[in-house]
């Protein structure tokens, strides 16, 4: 967590320090006389830039924890483009949400590929996994996933489920 909070403080002080730097270009005027700036290329490749990584929420199903108690399995295909090998575990945060409360993620003995959640890829690699989460009933699901390191609250993926 401690990890997070610096690269999002690099990251805020980064964005601060930019506008200071200046591109070294005077602004030009508009008819009413107003100053107006004109971004440079770099900033607007920079702002169609997509996220490192591609998750796809693939299916759902019901299950029990070793408890037997009721759970969902959730299938997930996890894209590395970045640079460096990254685990799904590492790149995103995953939250599912039941009645509006956050759901635990569950243990249990139904054989799903969650292994694959922790292991590392190298860029364009794909894997698949699947991960079990307690649920209290049968009503609705929201899944969503986000980039854990992201100046953007913009998810890579998100999907509701009917459990009825």
């Amino acid at each position: 967590m401690e990890i997070k909070k610096s690269l999002c403080v690099f990251a805020i002080s980064a964005l601060i320090a930019l506008p200071i730097a200046g591109c070294g270009g005077s602004p030009s005027t508009n008819d009413a006389g107003s100053a107006e700036t004109k971004k440079p290329a770099q900033a607007e490749k920079a702002e169609a830039a997509t996220s490192d990584y591609a998750v796809t929420i693939d299916g759902c199903k019901k299950g029990q924890d070793y408890e037997g108690k009721p759970c969902v399995i959730i299938d997930f295909t996890f894209t590395n483009n970045s640079d460096d090998p990254q685990s799904m575990a590492s790149a995103t945060s995953i939250e599912v949400y039941q009645n509006n409360v956050q759901c635990d993620m569950a243990v249990t003995d139904t054989d799903i590929n969650a292994d694959n959640y922790m292991n590392n890829v190298k860029k364009g690699a794909t894997i698949s996994c699947s991960l079990a989460y307690s649920v209290a009933d049968d009503s609705d699901i929201e899944v969503s996933v986000k980039e854990l390191v992201s100046l953007s609250d913009k998810p890579l993926a998100e999907k509701t489920f009917s459990l009825s």
